[in-house]
């Protein structure tokens, strides 16, 4: 029994020795303890065109995924517990173009990584548009306008070109700056639409788009012209003489939509001109208006449109108005 005993404790030293033998041994005096692969980096994010810190701008370290933002004055820092190697630290901001920086990370355990951001144009405003313009003499003209206000977020930055897509007829067209309007502008005809109608355009996605200077560039939301106006507003007087005050007169129109009246008043040349007056959003009950504004002596004509809830529009033919 003794030496069974004995053969069994034997076997039980054995193991356990092995056992504490593959431990790891470690030596809280040894120097070597405690380090890590630490890296600390930090910087500044700026925008491109100014020294101006971007707050609230996320920092990633790929493909760590290790993050952080910037505060108020645009600085962070990251502690980077991490093998050496070559990193990508990522900046990106609401409303700026993203920027990368490859980071090798060695023997250096600080690191400064600055980021300079372009901020990108904005959309502030988008019209599409239809035109019925009547004409004396068979068939009428019709017309898609689009609009657009564009800004740059730069201090000293611009847009370079803003142009509009519709992909499902293979047509792209650069918009034309109107500086006097702060706007981009372009009127297009059917045809050069790649459509007999407008009304083949309703429900097709028009997408635009805008470049600054720095190359950025930023797409719409799909937008959609809404409707086509057929009707043609029918004008009764002045056609010739009147003296102010007088009354701009005309037909109720059979339309079922909410739309308003708009009369605009031209000198009467051969030369497209500005409006002399406009007058705006006259409700759709009236069948009059009384002009009552000093305009001097001379040769107009005047035209009435339709315009309903979207912005569409619909001209009526010229009428003569003699100012004595």
């Amino acid at each position: 029994m003794i030496k069974r005993f004995n053969l069994i404790g034997f076997f039980f030293a054995l193991l356990v020795n092995g056992c504490v033998s593959e431990a790891p041994r470690i030596n809280p005096l040894d120097p070597a303890h405690g380090l890590s692969n630490g890296f600390t980096i930090t910087g500044k994010v700026e925008r491109i065109s100014a020294i101006e810190g971007v707050s609230g701008a996320k920092i990633t370290l790929k493909p760590d995924f290790l993050m952080t933002t910037t505060d108020i004055n645009g600085d962070y820092t990251i502690l980077a517990d991490v093998s050496p190697g070559q990193y990508t630290l990522l900046c990106e901001a609401a409303g700026f173009g993203p920027d990368s920086i490859v980071l090798p990370l060695g023997e250096d355990v600080s690191i400064t990584a600055d980021f300079k951001l372009n901020a990108l144009p904005q959309f502030q405003s988008i019209s599409i548009t239809s035109l019925h313009e009547a004409s004396f003499i068979p068939p009428d003209d019709y017309f898609l306008d689009i609009s657009a206000r564009v800004a740059d977020g730069e201090v000293n930055g611009g847009i370079r070109s803003v142009w509009f897509e519709i992909q499902s007829r293979l047509v792209e067209d650069t918009l034309r700056f109107l500086p006097q309007e702060q706007r981009y502008f372009k009127r297009l005809r059917p045809n050069q639409l790649n459509v007999s109608t407008l009304e083949e355009l309703i429900g097709l996605p028009i997408i635009l788009y805008a470049e600054d200077i720095n190359g950025a560039i930023v797409a719409s939301e799909e937008r959609f012209m809404t409707r086509v106006i057929n009707t043609t507003p029918i004008t009764s007087a002045p056609n010739g003489s009147a003296t102010i005050p007088f009354n701009f007169e005309w037909q109720q129109p059979a339309v079922s939509y909410e739309f308003n009246y708009q009369v605009e008043i031209f000198l009467n040349l051969n030369i497209a001109l500005p409006p002399e007056d406009i007058i705006t959003s006259i409700p759709s009950e009236r069948t009059s208006f009384t002009y009552n504004q000093p305009l001097p002596s001379g040769d107009y004509f005047w035209v009435l449109y339709i315009n309903d809830s979207f912005g569409n529009r619909s001209r009526s033919v010229q009428k003569q108005l003699i100012i004595e």
